[in-house]
This record gives C-alpha cells, structure tokens and sequence, in this order.
C-alpha cells in the first residue's frame, strides 16, 4: 500500500469490484465498484483525487487505469478481489439479485489516517467493509456535520445481498458533506 500525505479535494474509500453480469444478453466481466467509478469521473472533472481501495494483485490494471488519469491510488493487495455476481432476471436493471463470491476484507483505520481531503465519499458495496472505527478516523479530518444515508444492500453472510426493507431509519451509514 502506498502512503499519501497530500491533500485532495476528494478521496473515495471502497472496494474495487470485479462483477459478473448475467442477463438475457450473456454474461460479461465488469470493473466496478463505487470507488473506481467515483475517481474515474472526479478526476475527469480536474479535482485532485484519491481513491483508498482493496484489491488482489490480479486486478491491478484497474489502479493503473486511474493512475493514468490522475488519480493517486491507495490501494492494499489482498488475496481476493470483492466479486460479485448480479443476475437480472428480467430487463429493469432495478430487478436484480447480488451474490458475494469473494471479499477483499473490512478497511482499517490507518489505510486512511494519512489520507487528507476536502471531503470523503465512502462507496462500501455491503455492511462490514468499512467500520465505524473507519469512519470515525475519516471525521477527524473534516468539519462537516455528518449527516445519513442508508445502505441498499446488507450483507446476511449467506453470499447473497438482499434488498433493505423497513423504515428509513434502519440501514442508516453516517457520511461527511459539506
């Protein structure tokens, strides 16, 4: 893992997925994740970027992809790659059903206490990849009040991610904006 000192107008914490897609059309391989998608577009746009990730060696070409666009990588090696398997049984890409195949592992607090950044975007794809303990560090770094957002997806340890349902205060993910 690389170490950074630099101060970013914004960092994205999560995990690089590999997701097989499988609908009516076939089924194809697809870099993922909210982490690779966020830099991608946020580098793009010229903000200094980082992105705070887990991956195995495998699937390195995707921090090099980043890195050639401007994006500082943090990213830890791990045995495995979070993959995930999404089936749509129909064509509303709204209807879908998520297996976990594989996980990188929950990030700890010091992948991130030398992380500084404006504001911080934490795109977990399931519960437990990015803990409190993670969460608290990142708001040592900024004065934003922390606001909530809810998880759409919880993990119930059989490798299929459910949908959340019940009332808004359950799921809820503290977050920072400014």
């Amino acid at each position: 893992m690389t170490n950074s000192t630099e101060s970013y107008d914004i960092a994205f914490l999560g995990h690089y997925t590999q997701d097989t897609i499988i609908s009516a059309s076939g089924t194809r391989l697809v870099d993922g994740g909210a982490c690779n998608y966020g830099a991608n577009v946020a580098a793009r746009m010229g903000l200094k970027t980082a992105a705070i990730t887990r991956l195995s060696q495998d699937d390195f070409h995707v921090a090099h992809a980043l890195r050639e666009l401007g994006v500082d990588v943090i990213a830890r090696v791990t045995p495995r790659s979070t993959c995930l398997r999404l089936e749509y049984p129909t064509s509303n890409v709204d209807e879908r059903v998520i297996y976990v195949t594989s996980t990188a592992g929950a990030f700890t607090p010091p992948e991130v206490e030398v992380i500084q950044a404006k504001a911080f975007l934490i795109g977990a794809s399931m519960r437990g990849e990015v803990g409190l303990d993670v969460i608290q560090e990142l708001g040592k770094k900024t004065r934003c009040s922390p606001p909530t957002c809810r998880a759409s997806y919880a993990w119930n340890g059989t490798g299929y991610l459910p949908p959340r349902r019940g009332p808004k205060r359950n799921g809820l993910w503290p977050t920072w904006t400014c």
